[in-house]
């Protein structure tokens, strides 16, 4: 996404979803959807960025034409199991929705 931070269009959503619940009962769902939307933009852009100094990282060593030292690899590993627990516990997170057959999957 160019031009405009995800972090900026979460704010956005949250701020517009303070106004959704006036539209009653589908303005309350209207306000979990944006909730949601602005909580996934935040956690995309923390991922960004760290996806960002992990290729930065690997493109050095490649540029150095030398391979990782184990402490390197260590370092990979950890970033690694880091960010495969950050995407189980978002996939194991209940999805926002109402209990009357909403947006809940």
């Amino acid at each position: 996404m160019s031009g405009i931070s995800w972090t900026v269009l979460a704010g956005l959503f949250r701020a517009l979803s303070v106004f959704a619940p006036l539209g009653g009962k589908q303005g309350e769902a209207l306000q979990a959807a944006m909730t949601l939307a602005a909580t996934l933009l935040e956690r995309g852009e923390a991922g960004r960025h760290e996806l960002e100094k992990l290729c930065a990282d690997i493109d050095a060593m490649v540029a150095q034409g030398r391979e990782p030292t184990p402490e390197e690899w260590n370092g990979l590993l950890s970033r690694s199991d880091a960010a495969h627990e950050a995407i189980q516990a978002a996939a194991a997170e209940e999805p926002v929705g109402d209990s009357e057959g909403g947006t809940k999957g």
